[in-house]
């Protein structure tokens, strides 16, 4: 027996169902309701669809259904509105904060500016010279130490509340540290003791030339140093004064640091094979 119209038709279309949604319909030519999808027996002749097939609203999401707002549901982030305090960034201690740097100390423990005590830096609060790392509290705020007011400002090992207290510029812990070019930091450096330099000369928190830098013959070899300037030769290795290159027979008019470096019969004379 031929399949009807309408047989042919529903068997069609549900071959193409692929690529329709379920439960999607069409009307074919005889006015008859038919389901595109996988299942279309759901569909009555009336044109019924079987509410089985009908999606259904998930209760626990927003919906009228549901008498919830999908948007409370969102998660809260608890710091997005958090707000530092009016007090901030100069909060005392005991006062409300939320962050480090709300507080003159610089330290906020469990919401509450708490104590640096006993290292706070210059300038923190402070009841006593305990609290300062300079051991140095004036009305009630940590000051630098007496010894960051001279021309060297303090030497290595001396207390201190910041770098600038250091003659080295380097505060560690409240202690004044050697600089990081110690013990050999050229001419010129930053220093904090006569350690600290290659040269053995500190003045005035500054890395010097040695003494024998300053007579006409410079300094002989063997001599510390800070620079090539520093030696007669003209040649610093390693914080000492060493032979020129053209040792032993550096010609006349050569730098020298004794008479050892230059050929014969030359002699160093105020630093030159003369």
């Amino acid at each position: 027996m031929r399949p009807s119209l309408r047989g042919r038709l529903t068997g069609a279309l549900a071959s193409a169902a692929g690529w329709l949604i379920a439960g999607c319909s069409f009307i074919v030519g005889d006015g008859t309701r038919v389901l595109a999808g996988p299942d279309a027996s759901s569909v009555d002749d009336a044109g019924a669809v079987d509410a089985a097939m009908m999606p259904r609203p998930d209760a626990s999401e927003g919906s009228p259904e549901s008498g919830r707002d999908a948007a409370a549901d969102a998660p809260i982030d608890a710091h997005a509105d958090a707000l530092p305090p009016s007090c901030a960034p100069g909060c005392q201690l005991g006062e409300m904060c939320s962050a480090d740097d709300d507080c003159i100390t610089d330290r906020c423990l469990a919401g509450t500016c708490a104590a640096c005590s006993p290292l706070c830096n210059d300038g923190y609060a402070c009841a006593s010279n305990h609290d300062c790392a300079s051991q140095q509290c004036a009305a009630s705020v940590c000051q630098p130490p007496m010894c960051a007011s001279m021309p060297s400002h303090c030497n290595d090992n001396s207390a201190c509340g910041a770098n600038s207290d250091c003659g080295s510029g380097r505060c560690v812990a409240g202690m004044c540290t050697p600089p990081a070019c110690g013990p050999t930091c050229t001419d010129g450096k930053a220093c904090g003791a006569n350690g600290d330099c290659a040269s053995r000369q500190c003045q005035n928190a500054q890395c010097q030339p040695p003494g024998c830098a300053n007579g006409p013959a410079k300094c002989g070899q063997g001599s510390p140093c800070g620079a090539n300037s520093d030696c007669g030769s003209q040649n610093c290795v390693a914080a000492q004064c060493v032979a020129p290159t053209c040792a032993p027979v550096c010609p006349s008019g050569s730098p020298c640091g004794g008479n050892s470096d230059c050929g014969p019969p030359h002699m160093c004379m105020g630093g030159r094979c003369k």
